[in-house]
C-alpha cells in the first residue's frame, strides 16, 4: 500500500508546543511572528492558535498577513 500523503499526526510529530512558541507574548510583533511560525512552519490550525492565545481566529488570520518575512 502506497500512501500519497503523510497523515497529519505523523507529519507534525516533533513540533514544539504552543507554549514554547509563544514565550514572549507582550510584544505584538513577536506574537505575530509566533503565529506565523506556528501556522506555516509547524502546521497548527488557526483555531488551535486562537484558542491558546485567547483571541478570535480572524485576528490570527489578520496577524498572518501583517508578518514581514
Amino acid at each position: 500500500m502506497i500512501l500519497k500523503e503523510i497523515p497529519r499526526i505523523q507529519r507534525y510529530l516533533n513540533r514544539p508546543k504552543l507554549a514554547d512558541i509563544f514565550l514572549k507574548e507582550s510584544i505584538k510583533a513577536e506574537r505575530n511572528k509566533g503565529i506565523y511560525a506556528a501556522h506555516v512552519r509547524y502546521g497548527y490550525r488557526l483555531n488551535e492558535i486562537s484558542d491558546y492565545l485567547g483571541i478570535h481566529y480572524t485576528t490570527v488570520s489578520k496577524a498572518l498577513k501583517d508578518v514581514e518575512i
